[in-house]
Protein backbone atom coordinates (compact mmCIF):
# COMPACT_ATOMS: atom_id res chain seq x y z
CA UNK A 1 0.00 0.00 0.00
CA UNK A 2 2.60 2.44 0.96
CA UNK A 3 4.79 1.42 -2.06
CA UNK A 4 2.10 1.67 -4.68
CA UNK A 5 1.39 5.10 -3.30
CA UNK A 6 4.71 6.32 -3.86
CA UNK A 7 4.90 5.02 -6.73
CA UNK A 8 1.93 6.71 -8.17
CA UNK A 9 2.85 10.18 -6.74
CA UNK A 10 6.06 9.89 -8.32
CA UNK A 11 4.87 9.32 -11.67
CA UNK A 12 1.83 11.22 -11.79
CA UNK A 13 2.20 14.21 -9.48
CA UNK A 14 5.71 16.10 -9.17
CA UNK A 15 4.70 18.81 -7.89
CA UNK A 16 3.26 16.95 -4.31
CA UNK A 17 6.77 15.80 -4.10
CA UNK A 18 8.00 19.42 -3.48
CA UNK A 19 5.16 19.75 -0.88
CA UNK A 20 5.55 16.43 0.93
CA UNK A 21 9.28 17.35 1.66
CA UNK A 22 8.64 20.39 2.58
CA UNK A 23 5.99 19.06 4.75
CA UNK A 24 8.79 16.30 6.11
CA UNK A 25 10.71 18.94 7.03
CA UNK A 26 8.03 21.47 9.37
CA UNK A 27 8.33 19.49 12.74
CA UNK A 28 11.94 19.88 12.47
CA UNK A 29 12.16 23.61 12.27
CA UNK A 30 9.67 23.92 14.33
CA UNK A 31 11.25 22.41 17.23
CA UNK A 32 14.88 23.12 16.17
CA UNK A 33 13.98 26.51 15.53
CA UNK A 34 11.99 27.70 18.28
CA UNK A 35 13.75 25.74 20.76
CA UNK A 36 17.06 27.41 19.68
CA UNK A 37 16.09 30.52 20.21
CA UNK A 38 15.45 29.80 24.35
CA UNK A 39 16.76 26.65 24.55
CA UNK A 40 19.05 28.19 28.21
CA UNK A 41 17.75 31.47 28.67
CA UNK A 42 18.66 31.32 32.18
CA UNK A 43 22.18 31.21 31.72
CA UNK A 44 22.27 34.22 29.26
CA UNK A 45 20.72 36.23 31.88
CA UNK A 46 24.55 37.80 32.13
CA UNK A 47 22.89 39.49 28.71
CA UNK A 48 19.50 41.29 30.83
CA UNK A 49 19.98 44.79 31.23
CA UNK A 50 19.43 46.54 34.44
CA UNK A 51 20.20 49.97 35.45
CA UNK A 52 21.87 51.16 38.47
CA UNK A 53 21.28 54.41 39.54
CA UNK A 54 23.43 55.48 42.47
CA UNK A 55 22.30 58.90 44.17
CA UNK A 56 23.97 58.14 47.89
CA UNK A 57 26.03 60.60 49.66
CA UNK A 58 28.82 60.17 51.69
CA UNK A 59 28.93 60.29 55.56
CA UNK A 60 31.04 60.37 57.88
CA UNK A 61 31.47 58.43 61.27
CA UNK A 62 34.04 58.91 63.69
CA UNK A 63 37.13 58.78 61.67
CA UNK A 64 35.84 56.30 59.14
CA UNK A 65 33.98 57.63 55.74
CA UNK A 66 31.00 54.95 55.07
CA UNK A 67 30.07 55.44 51.19
CA UNK A 68 27.78 52.31 50.94
CA UNK A 69 26.35 53.11 47.29
CA UNK A 70 30.11 53.54 45.69
CA UNK A 71 30.86 50.11 47.13
CA UNK A 72 27.48 48.62 45.90
CA UNK A 73 27.90 49.93 42.64
CA UNK A 74 31.60 48.65 42.88
CA UNK A 75 30.44 45.07 43.60
CA UNK A 76 27.86 45.02 40.90
CA UNK A 77 30.51 46.22 38.23
CA UNK A 78 32.20 43.08 39.00
CA UNK A 79 29.16 41.19 39.12
CA UNK A 80 28.70 39.07 35.68
CA UNK A 81 24.89 37.80 36.87
CA UNK A 82 22.89 40.81 34.98
CA UNK A 83 24.24 43.43 32.71
CA UNK A 84 24.78 46.32 35.42
CA UNK A 85 24.46 50.12 33.42
CA UNK A 86 25.38 52.65 35.36
CA UNK A 87 23.07 55.34 33.96
CA UNK A 88 21.40 58.33 35.43
CA UNK A 89 18.46 58.63 37.18
CA UNK A 90 16.13 60.07 34.00
CA UNK A 91 18.01 58.09 31.35
CA UNK A 92 17.54 54.94 33.76
CA UNK A 93 13.48 55.54 33.84
CA UNK A 94 13.64 56.80 30.11
CA UNK A 95 15.31 53.02 29.20
CA UNK A 96 12.51 51.11 31.63
CA UNK A 97 9.90 53.13 29.78
CA UNK A 98 10.95 51.84 26.29
CA UNK A 99 11.88 48.50 27.19
CA UNK A 100 15.89 48.98 27.12
CA UNK A 101 16.17 48.44 30.84
CA UNK A 102 14.05 45.46 32.68
CA UNK A 103 15.01 46.74 36.24
CA UNK A 104 16.14 50.16 37.91
CA UNK A 105 18.25 49.38 41.28
CA UNK A 106 17.97 52.82 42.87
CA UNK A 107 20.23 54.02 45.92
CA UNK A 108 18.92 56.73 47.53
CA UNK A 109 20.67 59.88 49.02
CA UNK A 110 20.55 58.95 52.93
CA UNK A 111 21.07 55.22 52.23
CA UNK A 112 24.83 55.67 53.69
CA UNK A 113 23.64 57.78 56.64
CA UNK A 114 20.87 55.75 57.73
CA UNK A 115 22.90 52.75 57.31
CA UNK A 116 25.47 54.63 59.89
CA UNK A 117 22.08 55.07 62.51
CA UNK A 118 20.92 51.57 62.19
CA UNK A 119 21.51 51.59 66.44
CA UNK A 120 19.77 54.74 67.06
CA UNK A 121 16.25 54.07 68.80
CA UNK A 122 13.75 55.64 66.30
CA UNK A 123 15.75 54.23 63.17
CA UNK A 124 13.99 52.00 60.82
CA UNK A 125 15.10 49.60 58.04
CA UNK A 126 16.88 51.02 54.98
CA UNK A 127 14.72 51.35 52.03
CA UNK A 128 16.19 50.02 48.92
CA UNK A 129 14.13 51.11 45.60
CA UNK A 130 14.15 48.84 42.54
CA UNK A 131 11.96 49.48 39.37
CA UNK A 132 10.64 46.31 36.83
CA UNK A 133 7.99 46.71 33.58
CA UNK A 134 6.09 43.40 33.86
CA UNK A 135 4.44 45.11 31.10
CA UNK A 136 7.41 44.51 28.40
CA UNK A 137 8.63 41.21 30.12
CA UNK A 138 6.49 39.54 33.17
CA UNK A 139 9.64 36.75 32.45
CA UNK A 140 12.37 39.34 33.11
CA UNK A 141 10.41 40.79 35.90
CA UNK A 142 10.83 37.63 37.71
CA UNK A 143 14.07 37.18 37.24
CA UNK A 144 15.00 40.65 38.46
CA UNK A 145 12.86 40.30 40.96
CA UNK A 146 15.11 37.30 42.09
CA UNK A 147 18.23 38.69 41.54
CA UNK A 148 17.47 42.30 43.67
CA UNK A 149 16.83 39.65 46.61
CA UNK A 150 20.24 38.20 46.04
CA UNK A 151 22.00 41.50 45.60
CA UNK A 152 19.63 42.09 49.30
CA UNK A 153 21.30 39.51 50.66
CA UNK A 154 25.05 40.82 50.18
CA UNK A 155 24.35 44.31 50.80
CA UNK A 156 22.77 43.12 54.42
CA UNK A 157 26.29 40.92 54.81
CA UNK A 158 28.29 43.97 54.17
CA UNK A 159 26.24 46.29 56.61
CA UNK A 160 26.00 43.65 59.14
CA UNK A 161 29.82 42.64 58.93
CA UNK A 162 30.43 46.75 59.55
CA UNK A 163 28.37 47.00 62.29
CA UNK A 164 29.30 43.36 64.11
CA UNK A 165 33.50 44.60 63.46
CA UNK A 166 32.45 47.85 65.33
CA UNK A 167 30.70 46.00 68.51
CA UNK A 168 33.89 43.43 68.46
CA UNK A 169 36.58 46.15 68.35
CA UNK A 170 34.92 47.84 71.37
CA UNK A 171 35.29 44.94 73.21
CA UNK A 172 38.76 44.01 72.19
CA UNK A 173 37.35 40.76 70.60
CA UNK A 174 40.04 38.03 68.40
CA UNK A 175 38.66 37.23 64.42
CA UNK A 176 37.12 34.28 65.70
CA UNK A 177 35.29 35.98 68.00
CA UNK A 178 33.92 38.03 65.39
CA UNK A 179 32.81 35.12 62.95
CA UNK A 180 31.68 33.51 65.56
CA UNK A 181 29.56 37.04 66.18
CA UNK A 182 28.45 36.85 62.62
CA UNK A 183 27.28 33.10 62.88
CA UNK A 184 25.01 33.62 65.89
CA UNK A 185 23.28 36.86 64.64
CA UNK A 186 22.59 35.12 61.49
CA UNK A 187 20.95 31.88 62.82
CA UNK A 188 19.63 32.71 66.35
CA UNK A 189 16.90 35.16 67.88
CA UNK A 190 19.45 37.42 69.72
CA UNK A 191 22.89 38.46 68.90
CA UNK A 192 25.06 37.38 71.87
CA UNK A 193 28.14 39.63 72.17
CA UNK A 194 30.86 38.97 75.15
CA UNK A 195 27.55 37.67 77.55
CA UNK A 196 25.69 40.69 76.60
CA UNK A 197 22.36 40.21 74.84
CA UNK A 198 20.65 42.78 72.68
CA UNK A 199 17.30 41.37 71.39
CA UNK A 200 15.57 41.31 68.20
CA UNK A 201 13.14 43.87 69.29
CA UNK A 202 15.51 46.40 69.81
CA UNK A 203 18.55 46.96 67.05
CA UNK A 204 19.98 43.29 66.55
CA UNK A 205 16.72 42.43 63.39
CA UNK A 206 18.22 45.89 61.88
CA UNK A 207 21.48 44.90 62.04
CA UNK A 208 21.00 41.45 61.09
CA UNK A 209 18.24 42.74 57.83
CA UNK A 210 18.84 46.63 57.30
CA UNK A 211 17.35 46.53 53.77
CA UNK A 212 13.76 46.84 52.88
CA UNK A 213 12.92 46.33 49.16
CA UNK A 214 10.11 48.48 47.91
CA UNK A 215 9.68 47.53 44.50
CA UNK A 216 7.72 49.83 41.50
CA UNK A 217 5.96 48.63 38.69
CA UNK A 218 3.81 51.28 36.74
CA UNK A 219 2.57 48.53 33.86
CA UNK A 220 -0.40 46.29 34.72
CA UNK A 221 -0.15 42.59 34.45
CA UNK A 222 -2.92 41.04 36.16
CA UNK A 223 -1.40 37.21 35.85
CA UNK A 224 0.32 35.51 32.99
CA UNK A 225 -2.50 35.34 30.77
CA UNK A 226 -1.99 38.97 30.48
CA UNK A 227 1.74 38.82 29.84
CA UNK A 228 1.36 35.94 27.52
CA UNK A 229 -1.44 37.44 25.59
CA UNK A 230 0.50 39.86 22.96
CA UNK A 231 2.12 36.73 21.57
CA UNK A 232 -0.17 34.28 21.37
CA UNK A 233 -2.66 36.87 19.46
CA UNK A 234 -0.48 37.20 16.81
CA UNK A 235 0.70 34.17 16.88
CA UNK A 236 -3.04 33.04 16.35
CA UNK A 237 -3.64 35.74 13.68
CA UNK A 238 -0.48 34.76 11.68
CA UNK A 239 -1.46 30.93 11.55
CA UNK A 240 -5.38 32.15 10.56
CA UNK A 241 -4.29 33.83 7.55
CA UNK A 242 -1.73 30.60 6.52
CA UNK A 243 -5.06 28.38 7.27
CA UNK A 244 -7.21 30.73 5.09
CA UNK A 245 -4.71 30.88 2.38
CA UNK A 246 -4.00 27.00 2.32
CA UNK A 247 -7.77 25.82 2.61
CA UNK A 248 -9.54 28.87 0.53
CA UNK A 249 -8.86 29.81 -2.97
CA UNK A 250 -7.39 33.02 -3.23
CA UNK A 251 -6.51 33.75 -7.21
CA UNK A 252 -9.12 32.51 -9.18
CA UNK A 253 -12.01 35.46 -9.49
CA UNK A 254 -15.68 33.93 -10.12
CA UNK A 255 -16.40 37.15 -12.04
CA UNK A 256 -14.59 38.66 -15.05
CA UNK A 257 -12.46 41.46 -13.73
CA UNK A 258 -11.76 43.96 -16.49
CA UNK A 259 -8.17 44.87 -14.32
CA UNK A 260 -6.13 43.87 -11.71
CA UNK A 261 -7.88 46.24 -8.86
CA UNK A 262 -11.10 44.64 -10.08
CA UNK A 263 -9.72 41.08 -9.62
CA UNK A 264 -8.38 42.53 -5.92
CA UNK A 265 -11.34 43.71 -4.79
CA UNK A 266 -13.29 40.84 -5.95
CA UNK A 267 -11.06 38.53 -3.40
CA UNK A 268 -9.38 40.60 -0.93
CA UNK A 269 -12.38 42.03 0.14
CA UNK A 270 -14.11 38.58 0.89
CA UNK A 271 -10.50 37.37 2.64
CA UNK A 272 -10.18 40.71 4.68
CA UNK A 273 -13.99 40.64 5.96
CA UNK A 274 -13.43 37.03 6.87
CA UNK A 275 -10.61 37.83 8.73
CA UNK A 276 -11.67 40.59 10.51
CA UNK A 277 -14.52 38.56 11.72
CA UNK A 278 -12.06 35.77 12.68
CA UNK A 279 -9.97 38.61 14.59
CA UNK A 280 -13.15 39.66 16.32
CA UNK A 281 -13.96 36.59 17.67
CA UNK A 282 -10.97 36.20 18.97
CA UNK A 283 -10.78 39.01 20.61
CA UNK A 284 -13.76 39.06 22.39
CA UNK A 285 -13.53 35.97 23.90
CA UNK A 286 -9.82 36.69 25.32
CA UNK A 287 -11.84 39.85 26.72
CA UNK A 288 -15.25 37.46 28.09
CA UNK A 289 -13.94 34.05 28.05
CA UNK A 290 -10.46 34.42 29.76
CA UNK A 291 -11.26 37.68 31.63
CA UNK A 292 -8.56 39.59 29.39
CA UNK A 293 -8.32 43.43 30.73
CA UNK A 294 -6.59 45.90 28.58
CA UNK A 295 -5.83 49.23 29.40
CA UNK A 296 -6.68 50.24 26.05
CA UNK A 297 -9.65 48.21 25.31
CA UNK A 298 -10.86 50.21 21.48
CA UNK A 299 -7.38 50.51 20.63
CA UNK A 300 -5.98 47.35 21.61
CA UNK A 301 -9.11 45.75 19.11
CA UNK A 302 -8.24 48.10 16.45
CA UNK A 303 -4.34 46.72 16.37
CA UNK A 304 -5.90 43.39 16.41
CA UNK A 305 -7.83 44.05 13.06
CA UNK A 306 -4.75 45.97 11.82
CA UNK A 307 -2.70 43.17 12.64
CA UNK A 308 -5.04 40.54 10.73
CA UNK A 309 -5.60 42.37 7.99
CA UNK A 310 -1.98 43.39 7.45
CA UNK A 311 -0.90 39.52 8.31
CA UNK A 312 -3.20 38.68 5.91
CA UNK A 313 -1.61 40.69 3.07
CA UNK A 314 1.55 39.82 3.33
CA UNK A 315 0.85 36.30 3.82
CA UNK A 316 -1.39 36.00 0.79
CA UNK A 317 1.07 37.91 -1.87
CA UNK A 318 3.22 34.97 -1.00
CA UNK A 319 0.60 32.20 -1.51
CA UNK A 320 -0.16 34.13 -5.00
CA UNK A 321 3.15 34.38 -5.83
CA UNK A 322 4.63 31.12 -5.36
CA UNK A 323 1.55 28.73 -4.67
CA UNK A 324 1.52 26.11 -2.13
CA UNK A 325 5.54 27.23 -1.83
CA UNK A 326 4.46 30.55 -0.61
CA UNK A 327 2.22 29.08 1.92
CA UNK A 328 5.23 26.70 3.96
CA UNK A 329 7.41 29.74 3.55
CA UNK A 330 4.96 31.76 5.34
CA UNK A 331 4.80 28.97 7.71
CA UNK A 332 8.81 28.89 8.02
CA UNK A 333 8.54 32.45 8.46
CA UNK A 334 5.90 32.32 11.73
CA UNK A 335 7.97 29.57 13.11
CA UNK A 336 11.28 32.07 12.65
CA UNK A 337 9.09 34.78 14.07
CA UNK A 338 8.06 32.55 17.06
CA UNK A 339 11.67 32.67 18.32
CA UNK A 340 12.47 36.07 17.22
CA UNK A 341 9.43 37.92 18.54
CA UNK A 342 10.41 37.63 22.24
CA UNK A 343 7.48 36.95 22.96
CA UNK A 344 8.16 34.41 25.91
CA UNK A 345 11.55 35.19 27.03
CA UNK A 346 13.57 38.71 26.24
CA UNK A 347 15.28 38.88 23.00
CA UNK A 348 18.32 39.51 25.42
CA UNK A 349 18.44 35.70 26.19
CA UNK A 350 18.14 34.43 23.32
CA UNK A 351 21.10 34.06 20.70
CA UNK A 352 22.49 36.27 17.84
CA UNK A 353 20.43 35.17 15.43
CA UNK A 354 17.28 36.18 16.40
CA UNK A 355 19.09 39.21 17.81
CA UNK A 356 19.78 40.26 14.66
CA UNK A 357 16.31 39.95 13.14
CA UNK A 358 14.25 40.75 16.16
CA UNK A 359 13.74 44.24 15.18
CA UNK A 360 12.74 43.64 11.63
CA UNK A 361 10.05 41.06 12.03
CA UNK A 362 6.26 41.93 11.71
CA UNK A 363 5.62 39.79 14.67
CA UNK A 364 8.05 41.52 16.87
CA UNK A 365 5.87 45.10 15.74
CA UNK A 366 2.66 43.46 17.29
CA UNK A 367 3.84 41.88 20.19
CA UNK A 368 5.34 45.56 21.48
CA UNK A 369 2.02 47.44 20.16
CA UNK A 370 -0.13 44.55 22.33
CA UNK A 371 1.58 44.99 25.05
CA UNK A 372 1.79 48.66 25.17
CA UNK A 373 -1.82 48.92 24.67
CA UNK A 374 -2.81 45.95 27.14
CA UNK A 375 0.11 46.85 29.88
CA UNK A 376 1.89 49.63 29.54
CA UNK A 377 -0.01 52.50 28.12
CA UNK A 378 2.37 53.82 25.73
CA UNK A 379 2.00 55.18 22.07
CA UNK A 380 1.81 52.68 19.46
CA UNK A 381 1.97 55.53 16.46
CA UNK A 382 5.10 53.85 15.56
CA UNK A 383 3.79 50.55 15.29
CA UNK A 384 0.47 51.49 13.40
CA UNK A 385 2.16 53.77 10.75
CA UNK A 386 4.69 50.38 10.15
CA UNK A 387 1.83 47.96 9.66
CA UNK A 388 -0.17 50.58 7.55
CA UNK A 389 2.75 51.12 4.94
CA UNK A 390 3.44 47.10 4.84
CA UNK A 391 -0.13 46.89 4.25
CA UNK A 392 -0.19 49.06 1.41
CA UNK A 393 2.96 47.54 0.23
CA UNK A 394 1.81 43.83 -0.04
CA UNK A 395 -1.69 44.97 -1.76
CA UNK A 396 0.09 47.36 -4.28
CA UNK A 397 2.26 44.27 -4.87
CA UNK A 398 -1.07 41.80 -5.05
CA UNK A 399 -2.70 44.78 -7.51
CA UNK A 400 0.33 44.53 -9.87
CA UNK A 401 0.63 40.97 -9.95
CA UNK A 402 -3.07 40.52 -10.71
CA UNK A 403 -2.72 43.06 -13.88
CA UNK A 404 -0.19 40.93 -14.71
CA UNK A 405 -1.93 37.95 -14.87
CA UNK A 406 -4.67 39.30 -16.47
CA UNK A 407 -3.06 41.15 -19.13
CA UNK A 408 -1.76 37.36 -20.05
CA UNK A 409 -5.17 36.35 -20.01
CA UNK A 410 -6.48 39.06 -22.24
CA UNK A 411 -3.06 38.32 -24.53
CA UNK A 412 -4.15 34.75 -24.68
CA UNK A 413 -7.18 35.28 -25.88
CA UNK A 414 -6.36 37.45 -28.79
CA UNK A 415 -3.93 35.51 -29.56
CA UNK A 416 -6.16 32.17 -29.87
Amino acid sequence: MFTSELKYIFKHDQSQIRILLGIILIPAFYAVIFLSSLWNPYQETKNLPVAVVNEDRAVKNNDTTIDFGKQITKSLKKNKSLNFKFISKSKAHNDLNTGKVYMIIQIPKEFSKQSSDLTEPNAKRIKLDYYTSAGHSFVAMKMSTTAIEKIQRQINDKISKLYLTELVKRNNASETILKQTILNAKNSTQLQIIGQSIHPSNVTSKIIDPIKLVHHDSTYVKNNGTSMAPYLMSVALFVGCITLNIIYDTYTPHNDPKNGLAWWLSKMLFLYGFIIIAASIMYGLLVSFCGLEPLQILKTYEFVILTGVTFLSIVTFFNLIFGMTGAWLMLLFMIIQLGGSAGTYPIELSNNFFKTIHPYLPMTISVNAFRSTISIGNSILSETFIFLILFIIFNLFTIIFFNIKEYDKKSSTTGS
